[in-house]
């Protein structure tokens, strides 16, 4: 029930920013395995293509590979060199569209007894004309000169 509303609260948020003209991004975090699965495939279930656009996922996990391949398969991402665990990008006529980043957290609780995976990803509609959000865009330049933000 708490992911559920979780998510029916980020798809209204969204749908706020929409109606008021309002930029930026509602971020929505889990911190479970199964969620971390689950939750992008449920939003694209409840929300529109503009509405889907303006969530941006946080989540952990120890596996990434059931997310990866529906990534792959599902949006048509592919994988791009990184010293990350792992990145795949969508592109438009050179410009990333879409993203999934999967690195190691930098906080790593001691009492944790496998190995967690940060994974942060946008989905952005190509006909729609969106491109990745600045702060992703910042993030993703970050990695690749090898700074921190």
């Amino acid at each position: 029930g708490k992911t559920v509303v979780a998510m029916h609260k980020a798809r209204w948020l969204a749908e706020q920013l929409i109606s008021s003209s309002t930029p930026g991004r509602v971020l929505f975090t889990t911190f479970t395995r199964n969620l971390a699965t689950d939750t992008r495939s449920n939003l694209t279930k409840i929300c529109t293509p503009e509405e889907l656009q303006r969530i941006e996922f946080l989540g952990y996990t120890g596996d990434a590979s059931t997310l990866i391949n529906v990534m792959k398969k599902k949006f048509r991402m592919t994988k791009r060199p990184s010293t990350l665990e792992a990145l795949y990008v969508k592109s438009l006529n050179r410009l990333p569209v879409s993203a999934l980043r999967i690195t190691r957290p930098k906080v790593v609780n001691a009492s944790t007894t496998t190995h967690l995976l940060e994974i942060r990803f946008e989905l952005n509609k190509v006909r729609l004309g969106a491109i990745l959000s600045d702060s992703f865009r910042q993030l993703l330049a970050a990695d690749k000169s090898g700074s921190r933000i």
